[in-house]
């Protein structure tokens, strides 16, 4: 009965603890994209001259402001 008990609250808990890396990592994606428009913003640089700038392609550049890639 115990090791049943066990053998469920470990798996509850790994089930949670991926669940948390599941978040970190949105988490991180929109901290990112935060961040990286707040630059922009700061240094007054639009995307298009941050391309030119970073030779970063413009759909890469579209998707790092969009959070959909990281």
């Amino acid at each position: 009965m115990v090791l049943l008990f066990l053998n469920s609250y470990d798996k509850i808990r790994k089930k949670r603890g991926d669940e948390m890396k599941i978040k970190e990592k949105i988490t991180k994606k929109h901290e990112f994209k935060d961040r990286l428009k707040e630059a922009m913003t700061r240094l007054n640089v639009s995307q298009s001259a941050l391309v030119q700038q970073t030779n970063i392609p413009k759909s890469a550049m579209s998707q790092y402001l969009s959070g959909a890639f990281v």
